[in-house]
């Protein structure tokens, strides 16, 4: 089930939901329904060796 990030037209917060294909997400803050998804970031874990340096400085 995916994380999806949305920010409420009616109370102007962002918040994530977890959305199953066929749902509809609603703003935890005020319950509105009119939402537009914003661009998702995501994490990566790495070790301090792991040679992102050496691309970065090639």
């Amino acid at each position: 089930m995916p994380i999806y990030e949305y920010r409420c037209a009616k109370c102007d917060r962002s918040f994530e939901a977890f959305v199953r294909p066929g749902d509809a997400a609603e703003c935890p803050h005020c319950h509105g329904s009119k939402l537009t998804r914003e661009m998702s970031t995501f994490a990566a874990r790495g070790s301090s060796g792991d040679g992102a340096a050496a691309v970065a400085s090639a």
